[in-house]
């Protein structure tokens, strides 16, 4: 519950969550090699909203933003190389693709999605 609540936070309140980031990406990330994979599974979805919600505030490459972008990226690449569980692979993958759109719609890329 704490991270889909987070990951609300970041999602629906970007500019009042941006100043309270840096004291969740450890947090969360930790979350993310959890030993509940349901957990799991939303500490992933946290980190790539928070890797928005940053990119909102500062578009890269600004080097909180890409703090928080590698803390996502690095999260889903160990659950992809480590996690024998498929849904949290799945989701860590699905993040991580919404992380990297995310990227490509801040320097222009022709996804509009990030704006909505």
């Amino acid at each position: 519950a704490a991270c889909k609540a987070i990951a609300s936070y970041a999602h629906h309140c970007p500019v009042a969550f941006t100043g309270y980031i840096n004291k969740f990406v450890d947090k969360i990330g930790n979350m993310a090699d959890y030993m509940h994979e349901i957990v799991r599974m939303q500490a992933h979805q946290a980190l790539a909203r928070m890797a928005q919600c940053a990119m909102k505030a500062a578009p890269p490459p600004d080097p909180a933003t890409l703090f928080v972008i590698d803390a996502a990226l690095n999260a889903s690449q160990r659950a992809m190389l480590e996690d024998d569980d498929r849904d949290s692979v799945c989701a860590a993958m699905e993040s991580a693709a919404e992380v990297v759109k995310s990227i490509g719609a801040a320097a222009g890329g022709g996804i509009a999605h990030f704006e909505q």
